[in-house]
């Protein structure tokens, strides 16, 4: 009697994790390859943006808030777009916690690539919203770091302009 033996969904993820750990070592195994350059990106700042939250123009627990936007640099030459994704996340755990939590994603479409982040952000002036760096493309794929959205329009009412400031490290992650 001969049988045909499938692998277990267990195996296979098992599996696919061996091999993206074995990529991650690989990439970010050698740190003083990654240390030899810190580069940098200026401040960009939102210009004209588009924002959605559904039918309501006030947010609620679970709802979805979309944002697109035109990305310049402080002379004001475009160098991008981008698009965010937030979720309104359940009232607050404790009375001090921030009433109006999201967990945000952002893809960040430069010239020569793309960043993407993620972060929670507080509709509070004395909590920062700062995004971590999860992933980047083209010249940015070996970027990490973070950076913060200030006066983020799906937060509040901004003052001013809105800014990204990043802080990143890795090889080739700066702008030209």
């Amino acid at each position: 009697m001969s049988t045909t033996r499938r692998p277990s969904r267990r195996s296979l993820f098992g599996a696919a994790l061996a091999a993206t750990g074995a990529g991650v070592v690989s990439r970010f195994g050698n740190a003083s390859a990654a240390a030899v350059a810190a580069p940098s990106l200026p401040t960009l700042h939102l210009d004209r943006y588009t924002f959605s939250s559904g039918d309501s123009s006030r947010r609620g627990r679970g709802d979805q808030s979309v944002l697109r936007g035109v990305l310049r640099t402080a002379d004001g030459e475009e160098v991008g777009e981008i698009f965010a994704s937030a979720l309104t996340m359940p009232g607050p755990v404790t009375d001090d916690s921030p009433r109006t939590a999201r967990m945000e994603m952002h893809n960040i479409h430069l010239r020569e690539g793309t960043l993407i982040g993620m972060g929670t952000t507080f509709a509070r002036d004395d909590v920062p919203n700062v995004y971590t760096i999860i992933a980047g493309t083209g010249r940015y794929a070996a970027a990490r770091g973070a950076y913060t959205f200030d006066d983020n329009p799906t937060v509040a009412r901004p003052e001013g302009t809105a800014t990204i400031t990043f802080d990143l490290a890795g090889p080739g992650a700066g702008v030209a």
